[in-house]
């Protein structure tokens, strides 16, 4: 029988532990892995099926919940080999969580053996360890490595603090009873408390949930607490986006950093003239991007982080006439369709990921006419996805759309109409709604076109209502958000829309509401 044939303890065995020498025979690495002297040929060979007696397995189990001692013992065997076999015997674990035969049809072998241990792995726990694994060709503990493997081929899942490091749990339950239930997380204790657990250093060492609000109020700048300072907010992110094994990592550090690297002095987004990041600032764009994805990826492949996968989403969108080199990186990186990331950040209800698959979405509207309907209800329901989450984007568009039955090419400029029987979409009732849905929460520039919307485009809301008092509040309230573009489609159109209603008089006074 071929070692391929075996399952992962099978293959550790004779592909690492055997190959490599540190082990003899199989009863010596069933005693090493298990604990206990093998008893017989059958039960070693059917270990290597990771398939376990029942009083084995639970032996086992209670072995690999004490995860320290069962590596030091496991760096007995691994800690004397030199770096290249090192370097190697990880790529071997690589390789077996890449290949190995997932089958059950040894699961009846014996009343003896308990059929839970032979159930199949769970496909993303073996894509997450293959990751893992190829991201730490040169920088890794190999005893660690070789426990997630042995602790896969019993639970058939990774630990919970793998990625996130052993302090993961206790960081979390530190930080909801010192800061979320004793002060919450936006008064003024609350951050005395989070920058003294994040600033600790005694022999707990600092907790990876402060340091990760920490960087957040670095990153933003708070009012009760330290001012912007984006260098040491990105100091700050990267001493908990660690890549080295089983060191503290909080699941969002990741992402935020990918999302630095991405947008950095970027037009039109928020780090466009964000202070210098020495780091950052060295790198070409393409390197920029390099950093970008390797962190993003990270987060997306072993967590399956939406806002990372929506940032390799729009790297994929990325192409070489916009920054030569990247289609050559993203093969590199085996980036898939941007459509893909963006369905599987979106799939989690990321609330950025909708708006850049309805994008997609509105480009099939024009380059597969055949499917044109099916394309355009796919753009409606994912803007309305993302309206729900009180995005006032989305919200606008839709209530536009409604309004006039018309969608717009962001590539070409092209527009379509969508206004005659059976497919006419206009609908001022609810274009009247998705309007006041987006300025319902959230205020921003967006919602000032929603403002505009509404009182162009339905006068008759407004008038009988007794002082105008709903228009007047309507007026201030786009004047205080401050989009000067839809003030001025206002103040043309404003006359046109209220005299019928109203007297020249009245129209100037409503219309001097909103003069900066």
């Amino acid at each position: 029988m071929s070692d391929e044939s075996y399952r992962l303890m099978g293959q550790l065995y004779h592909l690492g532990f055997k190959k490599y020498r540190l082990i003899k025979t199989t009863n010596d690495y069933f005693d090493l892995v298990m604990g206990v002297p093998c008893t017989s040929p059958t039960q070693s060979d059917i270990f290597q099926y990771d398939f376990y007696s029942k009083n084995a397995l639970s032996d086992f189990k209670e072995r690999l919940i004490s995860q320290d001692e069962f590596i030091r013992n496991l760096e007995k065997y691994v800690g004397d080999m030199n770096s290249t076999d090192k370097i190697e015997f990880n790529s071997v674990l690589a390789n077996i969580v890449s290949s190995v035969t997932d089958y059950s049809e040894c699961g009846s072998r014996s009343s003896n053996f308990d059929s839970n241990s032979f159930k199949s792995y769970e496909t993303n726990e073996l894509l997450r360890l293959k990751s893992y694994y190829s991201a730490k060709k040169d920088n890794f503990n190999l005893a660690y490595n070789v426990f997630l493997l042995i602790y896969l081929s019993v639970y058939k899942r990774l630990p919970v603090n793998f990625f996130f490091g052993t302090t993961y749990e206790k960081d979390l339950n530190e930080f909801n009873v010192e800061v979320t239930c004793k002060y919450g997380v936006t008064s003024k204790p609350g951050i005395r408390a989070i920058i003294s657990l994040a600033e600790r250093n005694d022999q707990n060492g600092a907790n990876i949930f402060a340091l990760y609000e920490y960087a957040d109020m670095l990153y933003y700048g708070t009012k009760n607490g330290p001012g912007k300072n984006i260098n040491a907010a990105f100091k700050t992110y990267k001493l908990i986006s660690n890549t080295n094994d089983n060191s503290p990592c909080h699941p969002l550090a990741q992402w935020t950093l990918a999302y630095i690297f991405y947008n950095y002095h970027q037009p039109r987004t928020e780090l466009e003239n964000c202070d210098t990041i020495p780091e950052i600032e060295q790198l070409d764009r393409l390197d920029q991007l390099k950093e970008a994805i390797r962190y993003a990826k990270y987060a997306y492949d072993l967590v399956n982080n939406p806002a990372a996968a929506n940032i390799l989403g729009k790297i994929c969108m990325i192409s070489d006439k916009e920054v030569p080199g990247i289609e050559s990186l993203k093969v590199e990186a085996g980036l898939k369709e941007a459509k893909k990331y963006f369905q599987d950040a979106a799939d989690q209800e990321y609330v950025y990921a909708y708006a850049n698959l309805a994008n997609i979405y509105l480009e099939e509207i024009f380059d597969d006419p055949s499917n044109q309907i099916q394309h355009l209800d796919d753009y409606l329901l994912t803007l309305k996805k993302q309206a729900d989450q009180y995005e006032p984007w989305a919200a606008n568009k839709l209530g536009l759309f409604y309004l006039n039955g018309e969608v717009e090419s962001r590539k070409t400029g092209n527009k379509l109409l969508f206004i005659e029987p059976p497919y006419d979409y206009r609908d001022r009732t609810r274009s009247f709604l998705f309007f006041s849905q987006a300025t319902s929460h959230f205020n921003d520039m967006n919602s000032g076109w929603a403002y505009a919307n509404m009182i162009i485009n339905f006068p008759k809301k407004y008038i009988g209502d007794e002082g105008l008092t709903t228009l007047k509040q309507h007026l201030e309230k786009l004047k205080s958000i401050g989009n000067a573009g839809a003030i001025q489609y206002v103040n043309k159109n404003f006359f046109d829309t209220y005299n019928p209603y109203e007297s020249i008089e009245s129209c100037k006074s409503l219309l001097s509401i909103i003069q900066l």
